[in-house]
């Protein structure tokens, strides 16, 4: 699991329900863990973005969070790719690769902008900008 990765041994034991009903882990889950994740990012493109692609080709983000489950804390990055919506103005996921977990940090912002430098990605998804939607709702 994600928190074996970041070195982080379960403080208790929990139920394996726990990991749905705390949407941030289980999105870790899906996006560390998972050949084919259920989530999907999209991002409207908008006039000024500075997308690191020419209008109708891919991006490249980086996305990172943290997640809390049975009182222990991960952080994560991943890459994600995001293709031009046929028809649309905005951008959705197409692929997922994990960058790095760890045990929590102490500033988030740092951890990604370090991340981000490191692998050359300009786009960050901020986590304090997402809105998380039940795909039956969207």
């Amino acid at each position: 699991m994600a928190w074996a990765r970041a070195g982080v041994e379960p403080a208790e034991s929990f139920r394996f329900d726990a990991i749905w009903e705390s949407e941030l882990a289980a999105i870790a889950g899906d996006v560390l863990l998972n050949k084919a994740p259920v989530a999907r990012f999209e991002i409207d493109a908008f006039e000024g973005a500075e997308l690191d692609a020419a209008e109708g080709e891919a991006i490249e983000a980086l996305y990172y969070n943290w997640a809390d489950l049975a009182g222990d804390t991960i952080c994560f990055a991943v890459a994600i790719r995001m293709e031009p919506v046929e028809g649309a103005v905005r951008y959705r996921s197409t692929a997922f690769k994990p960058l790095d977990v760890s045990a929590d940090v102490p500033d988030l912002d740092a951890y990604a902008h370090k991340l981000a430098e490191a692998g050359g990605y300009r786009l960050l998804i901020d986590p304090d900008t997402m809105r998380i939607v039940d795909p039956r709702d969207a």
